[in-house]
């Protein structure tokens, strides 16, 4: 009997151990769960994967992507991604719905257009790749607020992959691993004791009974030891059987879709990592185009007056002027940018870039017309020497694009950008309202110099700030930056009927005439950057940036008028 005993302790022991960590091994289940889609949709040009797809978990998502045809995946903000999508065909995945083992991603349909532009081309994206055949995708988001993922194809005019699997860490408990393994343990540990205790009273048999009575009772001790010390075995394990990660739970996807719909924050209008593409894009463009002459190539990446002054410089260039072009665009590093969070279309943006310390720095005004139009250089004037701008962090809330009348300033924009162009041509005019500046200065001798040459001419100088053009942003500090672009026709009459006018070498290749006894019209661009300080702190207007270029000259009648 008391050899059943230790054989039946030690089976139920055993049975009790493997089970226990069969539990944890090879009978463990699944610690990933996954889910498809289920139900059948049309085909369209793009594929959504909405914020609530990502927020079944908190850590890292999976998604594997199947397509037969080169796909784009792309990871943008929810709001830029609807823009970009508005008025074609797309299928939205929404969630997903947990059903045990069979989860399904809910979706939908969106009648609209069967294509979309090439995604790659887009600078709304702060990641993309592209693929083909099956890509595995994790998602991670480079900031707060609600991100999707846009898949399509590479064209835009193919279908968009809907072959898509989640999978996501899904954490199932083994409640009886742990008692069933110290249980298994303290059976096997008694079977043993007990067939010890049996063949020990054998023994005792033979050997005599005061030999068995010694033998007896330094086995009852050892069983008493044994027994509390399994209580306490067994008390630990009772205790201890949920495993720790048990009441750690992921919200529920309507927990996390509240979150992001009820998610009111402002964010800046581009990502740093995506300002730093965006304007590699637009330097590489410029830049080849000014060594290429070519107009058509700078169009696809500037605008405003930008375009206007370097198609100026192109066309002296085929002509084979001996000027001297604007300075290439500097991609980086950037110094500080104004970025807004009014994510509204047109978007603009100002940066300053300087590639080295022994380069000039450059205010650079950019704008996206719309959400499918890429970032176009409006404006880009180097900064004067002495000359500070406000350093702006991306995502700074108190930057914002403002209104070129707007109030609260010592000067409206508009007419700080005015009273530069008229303190330009005089020197007496309006200069209580600005700094000492070598733009000013130095303009001022060009001019002196050019009416002291011409002592048989007269000379009237107009400047015209196109209001148009003129971009301004508020700052930190309550100020304003603004980016003006100002057009100069200074006009050259003989004195009296008859006189002779001499013109410089770079005029009179323009003009076609060295000498001229009729008038002369030349004009020139001025694009120009300043700061305007806040009507609270005052002070006065400063010039941060600006630069010139001639670019044509024309004979005109001596009595063409001059206002």
């Amino acid at each position: 009997m008391r050899y059943l005993a230790a054989v039946l302790a030690l089976v139920l022991g055993g049975v009790a151990l493997f089970v226990g960590i069969a539990q944890q091994t090879i009978w463990a289940p699944s610690q990933t769960a996954t889910a498809t889609i289920t139900q059948s949709l049309d085909k369209a040009p793009v594929t959504l994967i909405r914020p609530d797809v990502q927020a079944i978990s908190k850590d890292p998502v999976d998604f594997t992507i199947t397509s037969d045809t080169p796909f784009v995946a792309a990871l943008g903000r929810t709001g830029d991604v609807d823009a970009w999508v508005k008025g074609s065909a797309y299928n939205e995945l929404t969630g997903i719905e947990k059903n045990g083992k069979d989860n399904s991603i809910t979706a939908a349909h969106h009648d609209g257009a069967a294509s979309v532009p090439a995604p790659a081309s887009s600078d709304l994206w702060v990641a993309q790749q592209e693929s083909q055949g099956q890509m595995v995708h994790q998602w991670t988001v480079p900031d707060d607020g609600p991100w999707t993922l846009l898949l399509a194809s590479k064209d835009g005019k193919g279908d968009a992959p809907v072959n898509v699997q989640v999978s996501w860490a899904d954490p199932q408990e083994t409640p009886w691993a742990v008692p069933l393994i110290v249980i298994g343990s303290i059976l096997l540990l008694i079977g043993l004791g007990l067939l010890g205790w049996a063949i020990s009273k054998a023994r005792d048999v033979k050997s005599g009974a005061t030999s068995s009575k010694t033998v007896l009772k330094r086995t009852r001790a050892k069983v008493a030891a044994t027994s509390s010390a399994t209580v306490a075995i067994l008390a630990m394990a009772v205790s201890g059987a949920v495993p720790a990660n048990a009441s750690s739970t992921s919200p529920s996807p309507s927990e996390s879709a509240a979150q992001s719909s009820g998610d009111s924050k402002a964010y800046p209008i581009v990502m740093p990592q995506q300002l730093d593409t965006i304007l590699e894009k637009v330097a590489t463009a410029v830049n080849d185009s000014d060594k290429a002459n070519d107009d058509k190539l700078l169009k696809t990446r500037a605008g405003g007056a930008a375009q206007s002054l370097r198609e100026y410089a192109n066309s002296l260039s085929r002509r084979q002027y001996q000027t001297e072009k604007p300075a290439a665009i500097q991609a980086g590093p950037v110094r500080s940018a104004v970025v807004p969070t009014d994510g509204a279309f047109p978007r603009k943006i100002m940066v300053v870039t300087q590639a080295s310390t022994n380069d000039t720095p450059q205010v650079l005004t950019l704008q996206q017309a719309n959400a499918r139009a890429p970032y176009l250089l409006m404006n880009a004037v180097p900064m004067i020497g002495g000359a500070e701008f406000p350093g702006i962090a991306i995502g700074d809330q108190n930057v914002a694009a403002i209104s070129n009348d707007a109030d609260g300033l010592v000067a409206k924009p508009n007419d700080a950008v005015n009273a530069l162009a008229a303190q330009l041509n005089v020197a007496r005019a309006n200069r209580d309202k600005f700094e000492s500046s070598t733009f000013i200065d130095e303009t001022h001798s060009y001019q002196d110099e050019l009416f002291k040459a011409g002592k048989d001419a007269r000379f009237f100088i107009k400047r015209t700030a196109d209001p148009k053009i003129t971009t301004s942003f508020r700052t930190p500090d309550g100020g304003a930056v603004v980016s003006a672009y100002i057009a100069t026709t200074t006009m050259v009459r003989p004195r009296v009927a008859g006189s002779t006018v001499t013109l410089d070498a770079q005029t009179a290749r323009m003009a076609g005439k060295s000498t001229t006894k009729d008038g002369l019209n030349i004009n020139s661009v001025e694009p120009v950057v300043l700061y305007i300080p806040s009507a609270e702190a005052g002070g006065k207007i400063r010039v941060i940036g600006g630069s010139v270029l001639q670019y044509e000259a024309n004979i005109v009648s001596r009595t063409a008028p001059t206002d």
